[in-house]
């Protein structure tokens, strides 16, 4: 098993996502959103759908990185260009939650493509105020 973190993560947690049969995976921290939450995963991708949603922009500067992800996962990758940036709510795009078939977001900031594929699948959204759905 994985876990895709921040890569400012404690030895001590990460000695216990080891202990626990994880293997951790340290996402770097994307330039385009504010530093306290630059390498949060909430904040950089979304996983859904059989599919690796990232922006664009951070696939770029991360290549290596999430090719190895999408080869070991066997997800699809499905980058955005949408605008991003530091300030709410335009630092949330990836920032939603997926249990079972439902889609739990605040639907006017989240991605349009996380959306889409939420739709094509059936999904039942939840569309909710906070846009930090994942936190």
């Amino acid at each position: 098993m994985y876990a895709l973190i921040d890569c400012r993560v404690s030895d001590a947690s990460l000695s216990a996502l080891r202990s626990r049969g994880f293997t951790p995976i340290l996402m770097p921290p994307a330039d385009y959103l504010d530093e306290a939450v630059a390498s949060h995963t909430d904040m950089l991708l979304f996983i859904g759908f059989g599919r690796f949603f990232c922006h664009a922009g951070y696939y770029e500067n991360n290549h290596a990185l999430i090719d190895s992800i999408i080869a070991i996962s066997g997800l699809e990758l499905t980058l955005s260009e949408e605008h991003t940036g530091k300030n709410y709510p335009h630092d949330v795009l990836f920032n939603a939650c997926l249990v079972n078939n439902r889609l739990i977001c605040n639907k006017k900031s989240v991605s349009k493509l996380i959306l889409e594929y939420a739709e094509l699948e059936g999904c039942e959204i939840i569309d909710v105020p906070q846009g930090y759905t994942k936190c």
